[in-house]
């Protein structure tokens, strides 16, 4: 990792960065941006880490929803192109690597260049990549895999290829005839070749009996290679025809090569493009993986962590912490016992700026960042055996190239900071230390077990007190840690859970001043009341959590009663269709017979319509009976059912009205309106029909719904529903009505207003307010 003047690579290293980087390296496609992965560095530009972060969200949204083209094929062929274009040609498989980089290339740029709405970056990075659709498939077409270049590439070296193969077939035939006649001379039946030439394997002591060529000596010198002096011709042809092959194939690359070095520029940055969105892949795998978030970016310097978990511990072993520096205090001071998660906590926070300002998301449930102009770090035992300097002498040497380089902005993290030495002069060290970092304008997170720091941070503006959380019951850490509240040592505590004598222990107590004590107490005291206080924070979240998954279940159960009821509606409304026809059709009979009826016949005919008529007028009268409306009341009172101005339905009065408002509860929802709205809701009792066969069906007719529900039902049906609702309800004498459409694509909503337009029965319709339903709900108002 170079030196990085806004980063120190001294603090990257001691923070475990390097190992961060090698779980985004492990996530690359290639090792091009695995390399460049493991070589990143955070920026303090504003807007670099800006672009990085969008970057990687726009990467990790793709990954969630999609399959992402592979760069596993990119090849790194910079040297390759650069040769071809100084006129070099390339071999085969040099060619077929470029081949394998354009495709990749090619299929990334389609995936991403028209996803400009979803990831308009990432869209920009791949408009980047030029594909060159021709080059890539002469190439593929040309070229195998191993860059033989195919028979197919041009017809004259398909014809050399052709006829090496027949004089091949000619020379096996020939050869294979040879050995058969000369059985009796050959060492082995067995017909090879000797520098390129078909030989027969011939005793020494039989040579003379092959006439032709000797091309070679067997070790032990008992057989010698001959070349039959009747193939030498065509074994010539074959020579010649493999040379003919030789340059057609050097004519197929050079030219294949040459077309590559014109486009030498193309191909070098599709390359780069690539490598970068490889390398952005891996940050939204890695976010994936991890189950970060993308931090929101702040103005000033600044880190906000909720629920975060070290990146290097595993999520089985991690414990979630809240880390906060910057926003209301500059500086934070953890202490607490050893082991205790102080130096974990402390690496994280580092981890977080590094891995937000390379463009990585944060391992948190939430968070947020402001860009830190530096990163230094003084972590662990950095004693340096070369330099012969003690531990303390190190961390020394690390505080003063902070002290020197800080700027404005930059993080710095202390691990023990005055540690080391007299405990005295080490605590007015680090108070000095932070007094001077507090100064430059710095923000500081440091551990240090000092009693006297721990002071010095309650009384001073800008520095916040934390403690990792030890639970003295099981004697153990918990590695929680706690803002707001400084951290006891517990040395003795611990002490004595590793066996240290009573009466030691008890003498070491003894020897703590009396105001030793008294804070020791104090801190003790603090502790457990703060675990109280957390104890019943988490009764109360608990009891709430309870309550709403009750009230979750109850709303359910109404839902479930809810669509009983619709059901029950829809039978009953087919029962009063049902009696609406057996209507029509007695009506039909009865003037079909008037027709052909005179005198006494057709009198009591006429008085069988005008019972008919009267059975129809209370039907109508039985499902809509008209509302007796009585002037409003200056004397409502808590329990009345009253009736709002401009909503069909009624409610019960919550309390006496008073300074002119009334709180009213319709259905579920709690209304405040003005009481001169409010009406007592009174309707005329509905007449029974007596005496009539139809008595039982109209006796079941139904109590409609100021509303109907439209959503999630398919687009025809739910049309016929919502036709057939207005229809009833103008029989029932409704002056509104809510149709519950939903909000999902709009497309109930949009076919529910043109019925509501061109229906007879609608005077007007509107969209609700939030109060009554918001986007997904139309307020119809009918026709009286």
């Amino acid at each position: 990792m170079g030196q990085n003047p806004l980063m120190d690579s001294h603090a990257l290293r001691v923070i475990d960065f390097p190992a961060v980087l090698e779980l985004l390296a492990a996530r690359c496609d290639t090792e091009q941006a695995a390399a460049s992965a493991r070589t990143q560095e955070p920026s303090a530009e504003r807007t670099i880490v800006q672009r990085g972060l969008r970057e990687t969200g726009e990467a990790r949204r793709l990954i969630d929803t999609q399959v992402i083209p592979s760069l596993a094929s990119l090849r790194d062929v910079a040297k390759a192109v650069d040769a071809a274009s100084k006129g070099m040609t390339l071999p085969g498989e040099g060619l077929f690597a470029v081949y394998e980089s354009l495709a990749a290339g090619r299929q990334m740029h389609a995936f991403l260049v028209h996803r400009t709405e979803p990831c308009p970056l990432l869209a920009d990075r791949a408009g980047l990549i030029t594909p060159l659709p021709g080059l890539e498939k002469r190439l593929r077409d040309t070229l195998e895999p191993d860059g033989f270049v195919k028979d197919s590439a041009s017809s004259e070296l398909a014809r050399l290829r052709t006829r090496k193969n027949v004089l091949a077939n000619r020379v096996g035939e020939r050869m294979q005839a040879l050995s058969n006649r000369h059985r009796e001379a050959l060492s082995d039946t067995i017909v090879t070749q000797r520098s390129g030439r078909w030989c027969l394997p011939v005793r020494t002591d039989h040579k003379g009996k092959v006439k032709g060529i000797v091309h070679d000596v067997s070790a032990s010198g008992q057989t010698v290679f001959v070349e039959p002096e009747e193939i030498v011709a065509i074994g010539n042809e074959i020579r010649e025809v493999e040379a003919a092959e030789r340059h057609e194939v050097e004519r197929i690359l050079g030219e294949l090569s040459a077309e590559v070095g014109t486009h030498s520029e193309e191909i070098a940055a599709n390359g780069d493009a690539c490598l970068h969105l490889d390398l952005i892949f891996a940050k939204g795998r890695l976010s994936a993986d991890l189950g970060c978030v993308e931090p929101e970016l702040k103005d000033t310097p600044q880190l906000i962590v909720r629920r975060g978990r070290h990146p290097l511990i595993h999520a089985d072993a991690v414990v979630p912490i809240d880390l906060e520096i910057g926003k209301s205090f500059q500086c934070l001071l953890i202490t607490g016992p050893n082991t205790g998660g102080k130096t974990a906590a402390l690496k994280f926070a580092g981890l977080c700026v590094a891995m937000a300002q390379c463009g990585m998301h944060l391992p948190a449930t939430d968070a947020s960042l402001g860009v830190f102009s530096q990163l230094w770090a003084d972590i662990g035992d950095e004693q340096s055996l070369q330099q012969s300097l003690s531990t303390f002498s190190a961390h020394l040497k690390n505080i003063q190239r902070m002290l020197v380089g800080v700027k404005s902005g930059a993080l710095v993290l202390l691990d023990e900071v005055g540690a080391g030495t007299d405990p005295a002069e080490g605590s007015a060290l680090a108070k000095a230390i932070l007094s001077r970092l507090v100064a430059t304008g710095a923000c500081i997170i440091c551990t240090t077990h000092y009693g006297e720091l721990k002071a010095y941070a309650y009384n001073t503006s800008g520095i916040q007190n934390a403690a990792v959380e030890f639970d003295v019951q099981t004697l153990g850490p918990t590695y929680r840690l706690i803002i707001g509240v400084p951290g006891a040592s517990h040395a003795l505590t611990i002490a004595q859970r590793f066996g240290i004598p009573d009466d030691v222990l008890a003498e070491a107590r003894s020897g703590l001043s009396e105001a030793q004590q008294d804070v020791a107490k104090m801190m003790g005291k603090l502790e457990q009341a703060r675990k109280d206080a957390e104890a019943a924070l988490d009764d109360a979240l608990r009891q709430a959590k309870e309550l709403k998954k009750e009230r979750m279940e109850l709303a359910n159960k109404i839902e479930e009663v809810e669509e009983r009821r619709l059901k029950a509606r829809e039978n009953v409304r087919d029962e009063i269709d049902e009696v609406r026809r057996q209507i029509r059709d007695e009506a039909d009979r009865l003037f079909a017979e008037l027709k052909g009826r005179k005198g006494h016949d057709v009198q009591d005919l006429k008085e069988e319509l005008k019972a008919l008529d009267e059975v129809s007028r209370e039907f109508v009268e039985e499902i809509a009976p008209t509302p007796i409306r009585s002037p409003r009341p200056t004397n409502l009172k808590k329990g009345d059912t009253v009736k709002i101005a401009g909503y069909s339905q009624t409610g019960r009065l919550l309390a006496d009205p008073a300074d002119g408002k009334a709180h009213v509860l319709v259905g579920a929802l709690k209304m405040t309106v003005d009481a001169a709205d409010l009406s007592v809701a009174e309707v005329a009792p509905p007449k029974r029909l007596a005496g009539k066969s139809t008595r039982l069906q109209l006796d079941r007719a139904f109590e409609i719904s100021p509303e109907v529900h439209l959503r999630l039902m398919p687009a025809d049906e739910a049309m016929q529903k919502l036709d057939r609702y207005l229809d009833d309800a103008v029989l029932a004498g409704l002056d509104t009505v809510r149709v519950v459409h939903g909000k999902g694509t709009g497309t109930l909503r949009r076919l529910s207003h043109e019925m509501l337009r061109s229906h007879g029965a609608v005077k007007s319709f509107r969209m609700a307010t939030i109060t009554e339903g918001g986007g997904g709900v139309t307020i119809a108002e009918l026709k009286r």
